[in-house]
């Protein structure tokens, strides 16, 4: 199997997954914290995308920027989800501390 089958074959189950886990969320009953983790599985199935477009159609903010932003909010809605389900309030807003501290990064980079 070459690489691009691989990726392709990938992509979809990642995508198959996403939609999976949203149909889950608005047709049953699920525990606390399981939206959290279908949008955090959105987040990554769209940055995996976004990281494939080709870099010299599209702008470096969509392919890299806003792909890394959504790792990073990947990361974060799994541990707000994950908070909520052992029942664990989240203690303040450390998202936007999180999203504030990349942004500034970017900046300070640029």
């Amino acid at each position: 199997m070459d690489t691009i089958t691989l990726i392709i074959v990938a992509l979809t189950v990642a995508l198959a997954i996403a939609l999976s886990m949203a149909v889950i969320l608005w047709t049953r009953r699920t525990y606390p914290g399981f939206g959290y983790w279908v949008a955090g599985v959105a987040c990554g199935c769209l940055s995996s995308l976004l990281f494939l477009l080709p870099r010299d159609r599209f702008s470096p903010w969509l392919t890299i920027v806003l792909a890394n932003y959504l790792l990073l909010a990947k990361g974060m809605l799994f541990l707000r989800g994950t908070l909520i389900f052992r029942g664990l309030s989240p203690r303040g807003h450390w998202d936007i501390v999180g999203s504030l501290g990349y942004v500034a990064l970017l900046f300070w980079f640029s």
